[in-house]
């Protein structure tokens, strides 16, 4: 019975000092800074609408849909495919963004290394024979 105890209490301990905020797995300390329209695909706001007569408190881009002969919103399930399809059209987006960027980049470096006036050569010291 002793050693039970013993093997159910190292566990336990285990995880109160895993999750205390004192074992040293803190976050470090770093400022996010985030655009407005970043913001905008995470953050939602509730509205209520109106279907038929039926007001619904949903969040403001989740749709009403019509299933089995009954207004209801989209389930859960869609509703995060369809906002994780959102997220990853605008993450493509900027991706294709990115990548225009670095070819126009890569470009102008091109010419400016091709473009570049050769180093002069060397000017062999003089030998002072007088």
């Amino acid at each position: 019975m002793k050693r039970l105890c013993g093997v159910v209490s190292i566990p336990a301990f285990s995880f109160l000092f895993l999750f205390s905020p004192s074992a040293g797995l803190k976050a470090q300390d770093e400022k996010v800074v985030w655009k407005e329209e970043d913001l905008k695909d995470y953050q939602t706001r509730r509205v209520t609408r109106t279907v038929d007569g039926l007001h619904f408190d949903v969040e403001e881009d989740r749709p009403i849909v019509k299933q089995g002969g009954a207004y209801q919103p989209m389930d859960i399930d869609s509703y995060v495919s369809l906002k994780i399809k959102r997220l990853q059209e605008a993450m493509e987006a900027k991706d294709a963004a990115l990548e225009e960027r670095i070819a126009r980049l890569e470009a102008a470096l091109q010419v400016l290394q091709e473009g570049a006036p050769a180093a002069p050569a060397p000017v062999p010291e003089a030998d002072d024979a007088s």
